[in-house]
Parts: C-alpha cells; sequence; structure tokens
C-alpha cells in the first residue's frame, strides 16, 4: 500500500478505542496508537511523585492519577508505554488501565479524541499490525478467530496461529517450492545455449514433501472445526439394538423414530449434548447387519463415513444376547466385522430390565433400561458420567495441536495444492519445464497470498469487518 492510499485511509492519525470486554469489570483499558499516544495521554495524566510522565520515558509503567477535564476530579490508574517499532502495531502504543464502568471508559475516550485522537475502526489496531509487518494475515485472521471463541479448545486453536505456526509453515512450504522452481528455472535460461541443466531426479518427491505439508495443515484446521468445540459421538450397532431409543434418551427428547421394525433408520441423526460443559455431537446411524436395497446401501456408506469422522463410538448391543455365543445368536453372527479406526470405543447393553442380574455381570460395557432412561434411572446416568470420563483425556489431548484455520486459509491452501499436482502430473508425462514452472508461480502466489504478501483491500476489510472495535 502507497503512502497516499495510507493518508487516505487515515493511518497516519492516533487512534484511541476501548480494548476490553464491553460491559462493567474491575478493570477497563483505553489503547492508542500513533505518533501522538504519549503526547495526549501526557496532558491527562500525572505520575505519582513526580515521575517522568509517559511523553518523556522511552517504556514502561506508571502509577498515578487522570484527570478527568477541568472539573478538577481525578481517578487512580497507570499507564503502560510501548514505543514503536517494537509495539503490537510497530507504532507508539499506550494503554491506560483504569476502573472499568462504560461510563467513565467513555468519558476518556471522549477526552482523548479532544486532544486530537480519533476513534478506532473494527479491527484498526490489528490492520496497522499486518500493515507495519508485525503480523501477517494468518495472524490478523487468528486476532478474530480469539475474540470469537466460545471454548477453551478453540480459544487455545487461535493462541497457536497467533503465535506464528501457520505463517512458519507456510514460509517454509514457500521455500521448497521456491527451491524447485529455481532449478526449473536455470533450466529454462539456458535453454538457448549448449549448456545442459539436468533437472534433479528428486523434484517429484520434493513437491510431494509440499504436498503433504499443506494436507497437513488443512487437516489440523478441519481437525480444529469438526473437534474443538465437541466431540462426535457415533451411535453404532445392529439394527433394533437400542440406538435410536438411547439417541432419544441422551437428548431427552423424541428426535428419533423407534421401532421393533428393521432399518428404520436409513439416513443419520443429529443432536446436541452439553454433560457439565463438555460438548458432544451424538449422531444415530443404520444397523450394521441390514442391508436392502440401493437406500439401504447408501445409509450404510454415510455410516462409515461418520465412523471415520467420529471421536467416540459407542457399540449399541441389545442385552439379551449378552450372555449368548455368536452361534446361539444369529444377530451377533451375522454382524460384519467392523473397520478399525483411531477411535475411543464405549459399549452398551440395552434392555437391562429384561436380563438377569447374573448374565448382566459378564461381558464389558454399561447397562441400560431405555424404558426408564426418561427418568434418570436404568443406568443412563452411569452411562453419561463414562461418556464424559472417556472424552476427557482425548478431548485434552487434541486441543493443544489444532489450529484455527480460516476457510480462506484452507481454501487458498486447497489451490495451491492443485496447482502442485498439476505439476507432478505434468512432470510424470515429460512436459517442459515452462508449464511446470507456471503450474508452480501460481502455488506460489497463492502461498504469497495466504500470508497476506499479496493481499487485495477488499480482503483485508472482509477480515476486519469481523473484529471489534479495540482490537
Amino acid at each position: 500500500m502507497n503512502d497516499s492510499t495510507q493518508l487516505a485511509r487515515g493511518l497516519g492519525d492516533t487512534i484511541v478505542a476501548v480494548s476490553s470486554p464491553p460491559g462493567a469489570a474491575a478493570r477497563g483499558v483505553i489503547r492508542l496508537s500513533g505518533d501522538r499516544a504519549a503526547d495526549i495521554v501526557d496532558h491527562l495524566f500525572l505520575a505519582d511523585g513526580q515521575q517522568p510522565t509517559p511523553v518523556h520515558i522511552e517504556r514502561g509503567v506508571s502509577r498515578g492519577r487522570l484527570w478527568l477535564g477541568r472539573t478538577g476530579v481525578h481517578v487512580r490508574a497507570f499507564v503502560l508505554v510501548m514505543r514503536g517499532p517494537k509495539s503490537f502495531t510497530a507504532e507508539d502504543v499506550v494503554e491506560i488501565h483504569l476502573s472499568g464502568a462504560p461510563a467513565l471508559l467513555r468519558m476518556v475516550v471522549d477526552l482523548c479524541i479532544r486532544e486530537g485522537a480519533r476513534p478506532a475502526e473494527p479491527g484498526e489496531f490489528t490492520r496497522r499490525a499486518f500493515l507495519n509487518g508485525r503480523i501477517d494475515l494468518t495472524q490478523a485472521e487468528a486476532v478474530a478467530a480469539l475474540i470469537h471463541a466460545q471454548s477453551e479448545a478453540e480459544r487455545r486453536a487461535a493462541l497457536t496461529v497467533l503465535d506464528g505456526v501457520v505463517c512458519r509453515r507456510n514460509a517454509e512450504l514457500s521455500a521448497q517450492l521456491v527451491a524447485v522452481l529455481a532449478t526449473l528455472e536455470l533450466s529454462l535460461d539456458f535453454s538457448d545455449q549448449d549448456i545442459e541443466i539436468v533437472v534433479a531426479k528428486d523434484l517429484d518427491a520434493n513437491l510431494a514433501g509440499v504436498v503433504e505439508g499443506i494436507d497437513d495443515l488443512i487437516a489440523q484446521g478441519q481437525s480444529r472445526r469438526q473437534r474443538a468445540d465437541r466431540l462426535r459421538v457415533l451411535l453404532s450397532g445392529p439394527a433394533n439394538a437400542g440406538k435410536s431409543s438411547l439417541f432419544n434418551a441422551l437428548l431427552g427428547r423424541s428426535q428419533a423414530i423407534v421401532s421393533e421394525q428393521k432399518g428404520t433408520t436409513r439416513d443419520y441423526l443429529e443432536g446436541e449434548l452439553d454433560l457439565e460443559g463438555r460438548r458432544f455431537l451424538i449422531i444415530d446411524s443404520a444397523g450394521v447387519d441390514f442391508v436392502g436395497g440401493a437406500v439401504d446401501q447408501k445409509a450404510h456408506l454415510l455410516r462409515e463415513r461418520e465412523r471415520e469422522r467420529a471421536d467416540l463410538v459407542v457399540e449399541v448391543r441389545d442385552g439379551r444376547l449378552a450372555s449368548q455365543s455368536p452361534k446361539e445368536s444369529p444377530a451377533l453372527s451375522r454382524q460384519p466385522a467392523e473397520p478399525k479406526f483411531r477411535t475411543a470405543v464405549l459399549r452398551v447393553w440395552t434392555r437391562s430390565d429384561l436380563v438377569p442380574l447374573v448374565d448382566r455381570s459378564r461381558p464389558n460395557g454399561h447397562w441400560v433400561d431405555l424404558g426408564k432412561a426418561g427418568s434418570g434411572a436404568g443406568g443412563l446416568v452411569e452411562f453419561t458420567a463414562a461418556l464424559r470420563q472417556s472424552a476427557t483425556p482425548f478431548q485434552d489431548s487434541v486441543r493443544s495441536s489444532l489450529l484455527a484455520l480460516s476457510e480462506r486459509q484452507a481454501r487458498l491452501l486447497a489451490k495451491s495444492k492443485e496447482a502442485i499436482e498439476r505439476a507432478r502430473e505434468g512432470l510424470s508425462r515429460g512436459l517442459g519445464e515452462e508449464l511446470l514452472a507456471a503450474d508452480l508461480h501460481e502455488a506460489l502466489a497463492y502461498f504469497r497470498e495466504l500470508s497476506g504478501e499479496d493481499y487485495d483491500d477488499q480482503v483485508l476489510d472482509r477480515i476486519m469487518s469481523d473484529f471489534c472495535i479495540g482490537k
């Protein structure tokens, strides 16, 4: 962005806004950024013990009194001065920390405006940090993700990106791609001479490494969207084992159709469950042993897909068959072996009221009487406690590795991968270096757009529109 554009957008101004969350609180924070930030606060603030006022110190904290205009009234406050270019925005940044009364905060912002600041626009502090090179565009988006985080998992995922994980990984992948391009373009430079440049034999392997890195970033972003806020729990098992009844009992409402007729569940149903702060997406699926016509085949394909995506599988079995061997139990003997996925598994035996106590002590699993589940009896309370306990270690383990990858980032990574795969296909077909280089330059352009090295003002405006004032 050139200087005239910056001036037109007011990027040379000193801006001010309340940066603490809205509403009353013990402490509020007012933030200023720009060349006059310290000078403006100096007119309002007097440090304790005649210490140097903020405009006279390089950086640090000063405690004192903040004067509320010419009324002679003052409040206790402390001022934090961060000098550019090492501040968040790369400009001089001053924060005023004081009582979090909303009326008081508005009054101090108005006083700063009278002294020469202007109200900040939504996301303007982060915009300045990006335009001044302190963060890249992925980190700017992480600030928005952090603002809108609704769970501890989402907060950690946003902080991971804000810490620069995607930024650094994007730079590494770009460097790998540039190295490959250097070999191709060296060959092109000497194509009209008698000098032969041999294209490295491991060119495809190098490109495959870049693709693997892209896939890893996309997978972590998808994992974050699917798992960070709630865990996917699939109810799986034979037809008429009681999956739909258990589904209704867990959600506390009759959402799934319950019938003695096989194949009642063709599609899959979803419902949310909150167990003391742990959020689950419960999914009811078709029976594993009921295969009829084309519609049933599609139902089973959906079930297999959901099993692959599940974080936890609850295997539901008819308790009346628990004490029987496979030979004595046609329903169990017909059940196909389910594929092994890396998911936690719980087993539930239904219809406990129809099974003698001695038979209930043999198989592993939890027993429930779904006829009594609505009243909280019948083993449902014990099962939900086990459900929450089984999910806890898995949910905790995925939190630290997830990324708050935005839809924009995922789209650009996918496009870059497509361009690289075209180059790999062209390489296998023996296409010329010019065509291969063109595809790789396209992939590199997507990497630059991802980081914000090449960006569009409209894209930046759209990202910042999701911010609140003061960030």
